[in-house]
C-alpha cells in the first residue's frame, strides 16, 4: 500500500500508527469547525437561486418530473 501524502506539503507521512491517529483526530476536529461555513454556503446558494428564479427550463410540455418540481419551488424542488 502506498504511503499517505500530506496534501499541503507533499510529504509522505511515516507509517506511525500513533502519529497518523493524532493527525486524523486533528483533521476531524478541524472539519467539524467548518460545518458552519458549509451551511452558510448552502443557504447563500439557495437564496441566490431563489432570487434569480428558475434556471432555463424547457417548455412545460418537455419538462421531466424533477424539472416541474423545480419550476414550482426552486429552493427545495417540491410542490407546495
Amino acid at each position: 500500500m502506498e504511503p499517505v501524502v500530506h496534501p499541503l506539503t507533499g510529504e509522505a507521512l511515516p507509517d506511525d500508527v500513533e502519529a497518523l491517529s493524532a493527525l486524523e483526530d486533528h483533521v476531524d476536529r478541524y472539519l467539524r469547525t467548518q460545518s458552519v461555513h458549509y451551511e452558510f454556503r448552502r443557504r447563500l446558494r439557495e437564496r441566490v437561486a431563489e432570487l434569480r428564479g428558475p434556471a432555463e427550463l424547457p417548455s412545460p410540455r418537455y419538462r421531466s418530473e424533477r424539472q416541474m418540481k423545480v419550476a414550482e419551488c426552486p429552493r427545495c424542488g417540491t410542490r407546495h
